[in-house]
């Protein structure tokens, strides 16, 4: 049995089979965390090593060791402590280093990226090759932003690639987790779901970059979370995601329809052949 479970970084697919052992590891949090993400230390481990916990104002890094959880200095993994920490992932292709995102930049490694003054990191989403931030102002008024796209080098350095200024005030965005020892593979598309009830699949190709091959309407739900899963021919991607009602109707509907505030599934395959502009299904 395949669960999808959880809402925006906490999502998880679960997957339940007879006979599968369980074991837990658990470690008592005394602040309210504000984001928990799982590294593996190499990319081909089992397992993951490292459990990164944020808070409104800090970052702490703990280490998987046997049946035991070990907190660690989060320099270790060359991660700011005394920042809460909006995104994080890695090991990244040809470096294995890891990045943190922050309401001020991207952190890899002992290189970092700031933002430009006046803006702020509202949201990301990183793969072991690309980085995609939704960058506002620090005012914090509704509307939209600028979208920055990074890349990996073949060097294992990322180098910021181009940005775009939107209208719309986007809620969450995916990229595809390419294989991080793939050798200098790069998605070539990425989701984004906004406020007007959309999913917006956006090209990453250098000859037509920001291009929209296809939209999915959400009808009266935003999309919280999303996330990209590898199909069936090679080359296409599914588009799973979290959906918040947005909207009520008459009771006639509302029959047919998820209750307020609850969330549900949906998913949408796109091919993805370079050139095809009529790709959703």
């Amino acid at each position: 049995m395949y669960l999808l479970t959880g809402r925006e970084n906490k999502g998880r697919i679960k997957v339940l089979q007879t006979g599968t052992p369980v074991t837990s590891t658990a470690v008592e949090l005394h602040y309210n965390t504000t984001g928990v993400w799982t590294l593996k230390k190499n990319p081909m481990d089992k397992f993951d090593t490292f459990i990164v916990v944020s808070y409104i104002q800090q970052t702490t890094v703990f280490k998987v060791v046997g049946a035991d959880v070990k907190d660690i200095d989060a320099s270790e993994i060359y991660f700011n402590d005394k920042v809460e920490t909006i995104n994080c992932g890695g090991p990244i292709i040809h470096s294995g280093r890891f990045i943190q995102i922050t309401a001020s930049g991207i952190r890899e490694g002992v290189r970092e990226w700031p933002v430009p003054s006046g803006l702020k990191v509202k949201l990301s989403a990183i793969s072991a090759s690309q980085v995609i931030l939704f960058v506002v102002s620090e005012s914090g008024s509704v509307g939209g932003g600028r979208i920055y796209y990074f890349e990996v080098d073949d060097l294992g350095e990322l180098r910021e690639i181009e940005s775009k200024e939107v209208t719309k005030e986007i809620t969450c965005f995916a990229l595809p987790q390419q294989d991080p020892t793939g050798g200098g593979t790069w998605g070539k598309f990425v989701a984004i779901g906004d406020k007007e009830n959309m999913i917006r699949i956006m090209k990453l190709d250098a000859h037509d970059r920001w291009s929209f091959p296809a939209n999915i309407p959400m009808n009266n739900c935003h999309p919280s979370s999303l996330m990209l899963c590898s199909m069936i021919p090679p080359g296409s991607v599914s588009v799973v995601t979290n959906m918040l009602s947005t909207t009520t109707g008459d009771s006639s509907n509302n029959n047919n329809n998820n209750n307020n505030n609850s969330s549900s599934s949906s998913s949408s395959s796109l091919n993805g052949s370079r050139g095809n502009n009529s790709n959703s299904s």
